[in-house]
Protein backbone atom coordinates (compact mmCIF):
# COMPACT_ATOMS: atom_id res chain seq x y z
CA UNK A 1 0.00 0.00 0.00
CA UNK A 2 2.88 2.49 0.40
CA UNK A 3 3.82 2.89 -3.33
CA UNK A 4 -0.26 3.84 -3.46
CA UNK A 5 0.07 5.84 -0.19
CA UNK A 6 2.82 8.30 -1.15
CA UNK A 7 2.05 9.47 -4.56
CA UNK A 8 -1.85 9.97 -3.61
CA UNK A 9 -0.91 12.25 -0.19
CA UNK A 10 1.70 13.99 -2.63
CA UNK A 11 -0.51 14.57 -5.06
CA UNK A 12 -3.17 15.90 -2.61
CA UNK A 13 -0.74 18.12 -0.30
CA UNK A 14 0.77 19.67 -3.26
CA UNK A 15 -2.89 20.64 -5.21
CA UNK A 16 -4.92 21.15 -1.62
CA UNK A 17 -6.80 23.91 -2.51
CA UNK A 18 -7.51 22.81 -6.24
CA UNK A 19 -8.62 19.58 -4.82
CA UNK A 20 -11.15 20.64 -1.76
CA UNK A 21 -12.85 23.20 -4.72
CA UNK A 22 -13.34 20.29 -6.95
CA UNK A 23 -14.58 18.12 -4.46
CA UNK A 24 -17.16 21.50 -2.98
CA UNK A 25 -18.58 21.69 -6.52
CA UNK A 26 -18.72 18.18 -7.22
CA UNK A 27 -21.18 18.15 -4.46
CA UNK A 28 -22.93 20.83 -5.23
CA UNK A 29 -23.54 19.71 -8.71
CA UNK A 30 -24.51 16.44 -7.50
CA UNK A 31 -27.56 18.11 -5.42
CA UNK A 32 -28.57 20.67 -8.25
CA UNK A 33 -28.61 17.15 -10.41
CA UNK A 34 -30.93 15.56 -8.09
CA UNK A 35 -33.14 18.70 -7.50
CA UNK A 36 -34.23 19.48 -10.92
CA UNK A 37 -34.69 15.35 -11.29
CA UNK A 38 -37.41 15.86 -8.72
CA UNK A 39 -38.91 19.23 -9.50
CA UNK A 40 -38.79 17.81 -13.52
CA UNK A 41 -39.50 20.76 -14.84
CA UNK A 42 -35.88 21.02 -17.06
CA UNK A 43 -35.99 18.46 -19.77
CA UNK A 44 -32.99 15.71 -19.35
CA UNK A 45 -30.52 17.28 -21.24
CA UNK A 46 -30.76 20.82 -19.60
CA UNK A 47 -30.40 19.19 -15.99
CA UNK A 48 -26.91 17.60 -17.30
CA UNK A 49 -26.12 20.74 -18.94
CA UNK A 50 -27.20 22.66 -15.68
CA UNK A 51 -24.93 20.12 -13.72
CA UNK A 52 -21.96 20.23 -15.49
CA UNK A 53 -22.07 24.03 -15.87
CA UNK A 54 -22.02 24.33 -12.46
CA UNK A 55 -19.28 22.05 -11.71
CA UNK A 56 -17.30 23.48 -14.24
CA UNK A 57 -17.70 26.74 -12.53
CA UNK A 58 -17.20 25.70 -9.60
CA UNK A 59 -13.50 24.30 -9.70
CA UNK A 60 -13.25 27.76 -10.48
CA UNK A 61 -14.76 29.84 -7.92
CA UNK A 62 -17.81 29.03 -5.41
CA UNK A 63 -19.39 31.75 -5.66
CA UNK A 64 -19.72 31.66 -9.11
CA UNK A 65 -21.00 28.48 -8.73
CA UNK A 66 -23.44 29.75 -6.26
CA UNK A 67 -24.82 32.34 -8.56
CA UNK A 68 -25.05 29.81 -11.52
CA UNK A 69 -26.90 27.20 -8.74
CA UNK A 70 -29.62 29.91 -7.81
CA UNK A 71 -30.39 30.79 -11.38
CA UNK A 72 -31.18 27.27 -12.32
CA UNK A 73 -33.37 26.80 -9.73
CA UNK A 74 -35.43 29.66 -10.09
CA UNK A 75 -37.39 28.78 -13.17
CA UNK A 76 -38.52 25.82 -11.14
CA UNK A 77 -39.47 27.54 -8.14
CA UNK A 78 -41.36 29.94 -10.18
CA UNK A 79 -43.50 27.14 -11.43
CA UNK A 80 -44.04 26.28 -7.63
CA UNK A 81 -45.20 29.52 -6.64
CA UNK A 82 -44.27 33.10 -7.74
CA UNK A 83 -43.69 33.99 -4.32
CA UNK A 84 -41.56 31.22 -2.99
CA UNK A 85 -39.29 32.19 -5.96
CA UNK A 86 -38.93 35.37 -5.16
CA UNK A 87 -38.77 34.47 -0.80
CA UNK A 88 -35.94 32.06 -2.29
CA UNK A 89 -34.29 35.13 -4.18
CA UNK A 90 -33.93 37.37 -1.16
CA UNK A 91 -33.10 35.05 1.15
CA UNK A 92 -29.62 33.87 -1.51
CA UNK A 93 -29.56 37.66 -1.96
CA UNK A 94 -29.34 38.73 1.69
CA UNK A 95 -27.01 35.86 3.07
CA UNK A 96 -25.00 35.38 0.05
CA UNK A 97 -21.50 36.19 1.93
CA UNK A 98 -22.50 33.90 4.74
CA UNK A 99 -23.09 31.40 2.28
CA UNK A 100 -20.11 32.12 0.41
CA UNK A 101 -17.57 32.72 3.26
CA UNK A 102 -19.00 29.14 4.66
CA UNK A 103 -19.61 27.06 1.51
CA UNK A 104 -19.03 23.67 2.75
CA UNK A 105 -20.98 24.30 5.65
CA UNK A 106 -24.04 25.40 3.60
CA UNK A 107 -23.49 22.58 1.31
CA UNK A 108 -23.69 20.71 4.71
CA UNK A 109 -26.89 21.86 5.85
CA UNK A 110 -28.87 21.84 2.16
CA UNK A 111 -27.69 18.12 2.30
CA UNK A 112 -29.52 17.20 5.38
CA UNK A 113 -32.90 16.10 3.77
CA UNK A 114 -30.78 13.63 1.14
CA UNK A 115 -28.77 12.58 3.90
CA UNK A 116 -31.53 11.87 6.04
CA UNK A 117 -33.27 9.70 3.14
CA UNK A 118 -30.34 7.14 3.75
CA UNK A 119 -30.12 7.07 7.62
CA UNK A 120 -27.33 9.94 8.26
CA UNK A 121 -29.53 12.66 9.42
CA UNK A 122 -26.80 12.46 12.49
CA UNK A 123 -23.89 13.38 9.72
CA UNK A 124 -24.22 17.24 9.55
CA UNK A 125 -24.28 18.03 13.51
CA UNK A 126 -21.44 15.39 14.12
CA UNK A 127 -19.59 16.26 11.13
CA UNK A 128 -19.86 19.78 11.15
CA UNK A 129 -18.65 19.76 15.48
CA UNK A 130 -15.40 17.35 14.42
CA UNK A 131 -14.19 19.76 11.40
CA UNK A 132 -15.11 23.16 12.12
CA UNK A 133 -15.02 23.25 16.41
CA UNK A 134 -18.04 24.13 18.70
CA UNK A 135 -19.33 27.29 17.36
CA UNK A 136 -19.52 25.59 13.84
CA UNK A 137 -20.91 22.19 15.55
CA UNK A 138 -23.54 24.77 17.00
CA UNK A 139 -24.89 26.41 13.62
CA UNK A 140 -24.84 23.71 10.84
CA UNK A 141 -26.75 21.04 13.52
CA UNK A 142 -29.45 24.04 14.17
CA UNK A 143 -29.54 25.49 11.22
CA UNK A 144 -29.88 21.71 9.44
CA UNK A 145 -32.76 20.66 12.42
CA UNK A 146 -34.41 23.67 10.46
CA UNK A 147 -34.27 23.19 6.75
CA UNK A 148 -35.16 19.90 7.43
CA UNK A 149 -38.50 21.07 9.38
CA UNK A 150 -38.91 23.59 7.09
CA UNK A 151 -38.93 21.79 3.53
CA UNK A 152 -41.41 18.79 5.50
CA UNK A 153 -43.58 21.49 6.50
CA UNK A 154 -43.81 22.51 2.66
CA UNK A 155 -44.81 19.47 1.84
CA UNK A 156 -47.56 18.67 4.53
CA UNK A 157 -45.89 15.96 6.51
CA UNK A 158 -44.92 16.05 10.37
CA UNK A 159 -42.01 17.86 11.22
CA UNK A 160 -41.15 16.19 14.32
CA UNK A 161 -38.00 14.87 13.39
CA UNK A 162 -38.31 11.39 13.67
CA UNK A 163 -41.15 11.30 12.18
CA UNK A 164 -40.02 13.48 9.35
CA UNK A 165 -37.10 10.83 9.29
CA UNK A 166 -38.72 7.52 9.19
CA UNK A 167 -40.75 9.30 6.23
CA UNK A 168 -38.02 9.74 4.00
CA UNK A 169 -36.60 7.07 4.53
CA UNK A 170 -39.60 4.32 3.80
CA UNK A 171 -40.89 5.34 0.00
CA UNK A 172 -44.04 3.93 0.63
CA UNK A 173 -44.33 5.07 3.87
CA UNK A 174 -45.11 2.77 7.03
CA UNK A 175 -48.59 0.97 7.36
CA UNK A 176 -48.68 3.15 10.47
CA UNK A 177 -47.70 5.88 8.71
CA UNK A 178 -50.27 5.86 5.91
CA UNK A 179 -53.08 5.21 8.67
CA UNK A 180 -51.95 8.55 10.40
CA UNK A 181 -52.02 10.54 6.89
CA UNK A 182 -48.55 10.77 6.74
CA UNK A 183 -46.61 10.55 3.36
CA UNK A 184 -43.08 11.19 2.09
CA UNK A 185 -42.22 14.71 0.64
CA UNK A 186 -43.20 14.93 -2.81
CA UNK A 187 -42.92 18.16 -5.50
CA UNK A 188 -46.81 17.38 -5.83
CA UNK A 189 -47.65 18.16 -2.38
CA UNK A 190 -45.82 21.51 -2.41
CA UNK A 191 -47.18 22.41 -5.71
CA UNK A 192 -50.37 22.14 -4.70
CA UNK A 193 -50.08 23.91 -1.24
CA UNK A 194 -48.38 27.05 -2.72
CA UNK A 195 -49.47 27.66 -5.94
CA UNK A 196 -52.80 29.25 -4.97
CA UNK A 197 -51.56 31.29 -2.16
CA UNK A 198 -50.47 35.00 -2.26
CA UNK A 199 -47.84 36.77 -0.51
CA UNK A 200 -49.04 36.63 3.16
CA UNK A 201 -50.29 33.23 2.48
CA UNK A 202 -47.35 31.85 1.49
CA UNK A 203 -45.74 33.33 4.45
CA UNK A 204 -48.30 32.09 6.61
CA UNK A 205 -48.20 28.04 5.46
CA UNK A 206 -44.64 28.25 5.98
CA UNK A 207 -44.95 29.47 9.58
CA UNK A 208 -47.94 27.22 10.14
CA UNK A 209 -46.81 23.75 10.92
CA UNK A 210 -44.01 25.24 13.77
CA UNK A 211 -47.13 26.52 15.86
CA UNK A 212 -50.20 24.62 15.97
CA UNK A 213 -49.82 24.95 19.85
CA UNK A 214 -47.61 26.29 21.93
CA UNK A 215 -46.83 22.74 22.69
CA UNK A 216 -45.98 21.92 20.01
CA UNK A 217 -43.84 25.23 19.19
CA UNK A 218 -41.78 24.58 22.24
CA UNK A 219 -40.99 21.01 20.94
CA UNK A 220 -39.87 22.09 17.41
CA UNK A 221 -37.59 24.48 19.30
CA UNK A 222 -36.37 22.46 21.97
CA UNK A 223 -35.09 19.88 18.85
CA UNK A 224 -33.51 22.39 16.48
CA UNK A 225 -31.70 23.45 20.23
CA UNK A 226 -30.42 19.50 20.58
CA UNK A 227 -29.34 19.21 17.06
CA UNK A 228 -27.33 22.51 17.35
CA UNK A 229 -25.99 21.33 21.45
CA UNK A 230 -24.86 18.11 20.28
CA UNK A 231 -22.86 19.80 16.82
CA UNK A 232 -21.59 21.98 19.88
CA UNK A 233 -20.36 19.49 22.20
CA UNK A 234 -18.71 17.34 20.13
CA UNK A 235 -16.40 19.93 18.66
CA UNK A 236 -15.86 21.07 22.50
CA UNK A 237 -14.46 17.93 23.37
CA UNK A 238 -12.44 17.26 20.09
CA UNK A 239 -10.91 20.24 20.54
CA UNK A 240 -9.69 19.48 24.57
CA UNK A 241 -6.00 18.57 24.46
CA UNK A 242 -6.80 14.86 26.56
CA UNK A 243 -8.98 14.12 23.71
CA UNK A 244 -6.80 14.89 21.25
CA UNK A 245 -4.24 13.11 22.43
CA UNK A 246 -6.04 10.50 22.10
CA UNK A 247 -6.54 10.18 18.31
CA UNK A 248 -9.09 8.34 16.61
CA UNK A 249 -10.29 6.71 19.91
CA UNK A 250 -10.92 10.12 21.53
CA UNK A 251 -12.72 11.23 18.69
CA UNK A 252 -15.02 8.58 18.43
CA UNK A 253 -15.70 8.62 22.02
CA UNK A 254 -16.63 12.32 21.19
CA UNK A 255 -19.04 11.46 18.46
CA UNK A 256 -20.78 8.43 20.50
CA UNK A 257 -21.15 11.28 23.10
CA UNK A 258 -22.69 13.41 20.28
CA UNK A 259 -24.62 11.31 19.19
CA UNK A 260 -26.48 10.10 22.22
CA UNK A 261 -27.68 13.44 22.62
CA UNK A 262 -28.65 13.78 19.51
CA UNK A 263 -30.67 10.73 19.78
CA UNK A 264 -32.10 11.68 23.12
CA UNK A 265 -33.23 14.88 21.66
CA UNK A 266 -34.92 13.79 18.61
CA UNK A 267 -36.76 10.77 20.16
CA UNK A 268 -37.20 12.25 24.14
CA UNK A 269 -38.42 15.72 23.43
CA UNK A 270 -42.27 14.84 22.23
CA UNK A 271 -42.30 12.57 25.20
CA UNK A 272 -41.40 14.84 27.98
CA UNK A 273 -43.74 17.35 26.17
CA UNK A 274 -46.88 14.33 25.83
CA UNK A 275 -47.34 15.09 22.10
CA UNK A 276 -46.47 11.28 21.64
CA UNK A 277 -46.77 8.17 23.62
CA UNK A 278 -43.71 6.55 25.60
CA UNK A 279 -44.50 2.87 24.05
CA UNK A 280 -44.22 4.24 20.47
CA UNK A 281 -41.03 5.70 21.18
CA UNK A 282 -39.16 2.87 22.72
CA UNK A 283 -40.34 0.94 19.66
CA UNK A 284 -38.41 3.39 17.68
CA UNK A 285 -34.67 3.58 19.94
CA UNK A 286 -33.47 0.48 17.92
CA UNK A 287 -33.36 1.32 14.48
CA UNK A 288 -32.63 5.11 15.60
CA UNK A 289 -29.53 3.99 17.39
CA UNK A 290 -28.13 1.94 14.34
CA UNK A 291 -28.85 4.68 12.10
CA UNK A 292 -26.96 6.89 14.79
CA UNK A 293 -23.94 4.39 15.20
CA UNK A 294 -23.87 4.55 11.23
CA UNK A 295 -23.73 8.38 11.09
CA UNK A 296 -20.89 7.76 13.66
CA UNK A 297 -18.56 5.44 11.38
CA UNK A 298 -19.13 7.83 8.25
CA UNK A 299 -18.38 10.75 10.18
CA UNK A 300 -14.74 8.70 11.71
CA UNK A 301 -14.29 7.43 8.48
CA UNK A 302 -13.96 10.44 6.68
CA UNK A 303 -12.21 12.35 9.29
CA UNK A 304 -9.89 9.79 9.14
CA UNK A 305 -8.92 9.58 5.63
CA UNK A 306 -9.20 13.83 6.19
CA UNK A 307 -6.29 13.23 8.89
CA UNK A 308 -4.50 10.52 6.97
CA UNK A 309 -4.30 13.01 3.61
CA UNK A 310 -2.62 15.81 5.71
CA UNK A 311 -0.20 13.98 7.59
CA UNK A 312 3.11 15.14 6.53
CA UNK A 313 5.34 12.64 4.51
CA UNK A 314 8.47 11.42 6.34
CA UNK A 315 11.35 11.78 4.31
CA UNK A 316 13.49 8.59 2.69
CA UNK A 317 17.05 8.56 4.61
CA UNK A 318 17.97 5.43 3.76
CA UNK A 319 18.13 6.80 -0.02
CA UNK A 320 19.89 9.42 1.07
CA UNK A 321 22.27 7.86 3.10
CA UNK A 322 22.92 5.44 0.36
CA UNK A 323 23.58 8.02 -1.93
CA UNK A 324 25.91 9.83 0.21
CA UNK A 325 27.54 6.69 0.73
CA UNK A 326 28.30 6.29 -3.03
CA UNK A 327 29.62 10.20 -3.35
CA UNK A 328 32.08 9.62 -0.29
CA UNK A 329 32.99 6.38 -2.18
CA UNK A 330 33.94 8.37 -5.57
CA UNK A 331 36.09 10.79 -4.08
CA UNK A 332 39.69 10.84 -3.75
CA UNK A 333 40.88 9.94 -0.40
CA UNK A 334 41.92 13.97 0.49
CA UNK A 335 38.61 14.62 -0.63
CA UNK A 336 36.62 12.39 1.27
CA UNK A 337 38.60 13.63 4.75
CA UNK A 338 37.84 17.12 3.98
CA UNK A 339 34.40 16.03 3.13
CA UNK A 340 34.10 14.02 6.86
CA UNK A 341 35.61 16.96 8.53
CA UNK A 342 32.62 19.23 7.06
CA UNK A 343 29.61 16.73 8.05
CA UNK A 344 31.31 16.38 11.40
CA UNK A 345 31.32 19.98 11.77
CA UNK A 346 35.32 20.20 11.99
CA UNK A 347 37.71 22.34 10.16
CA UNK A 348 41.53 22.09 10.21
CA UNK A 349 42.90 22.42 13.22
CA UNK A 350 44.84 25.68 13.80
CA UNK A 351 48.39 26.01 14.55
CA UNK A 352 49.68 26.34 18.08
CA UNK A 353 50.41 29.66 19.24
CA UNK A 354 54.50 29.96 20.24
CA UNK A 355 55.16 30.07 23.41
CA UNK A 356 58.18 32.17 23.21
CA UNK A 357 56.96 36.23 23.29
CA UNK A 358 59.65 38.42 21.06
CA UNK A 359 61.46 41.10 22.86
CA UNK A 360 60.74 44.64 21.91
CA UNK A 361 63.58 46.05 19.88
CA UNK A 362 64.62 49.50 21.36
CA UNK A 363 64.61 52.29 18.92
CA UNK A 364 66.45 55.62 18.99
CA UNK A 365 63.61 57.48 19.93
CA UNK A 366 63.10 55.54 23.13
CA UNK A 367 66.71 56.13 23.73
CA UNK A 368 66.76 59.72 23.43
CA UNK A 369 63.77 60.00 25.43
CA UNK A 370 65.68 58.04 28.74
CA UNK A 371 68.96 60.10 28.12
CA UNK A 372 66.78 63.48 29.11
CA UNK A 373 64.95 61.89 31.89
CA UNK A 374 68.18 60.91 33.30
CA UNK A 375 69.70 64.33 32.96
Amino acid sequence: MAFLYRPLVSLYQNHRTTINRAISAAWLSGMIWLTLGELSVYPAQWRAFIAAGVLTVGLWTHEGAFYLAVLALLYPLYHISIYVMVLFLAVAALLRPVIVAHFNQTLLVVSTPLLAQVHLEAVPALGAGLLWGAGGGMWVGSLAALWFKLLGGMGRLDIDLWALVSSLQQPFGYAQDRAQGSTPLSVSMIIGRFQTANSLETLQRLVEPFAPSSTVALSHLLQILVWGIAGYLVGGMARRGWMDEKGMFGRVICLITGAILFLAGTLWVPVWLELRPEDQVMAQVPSAAMDSLLAVSVVALLDGCRRLLNRPLQQRTRRRRRARSETFAQQKPGEMESGERRMKGRGPKPSPLSHKIPEPVPSDQDEDIIMIELD
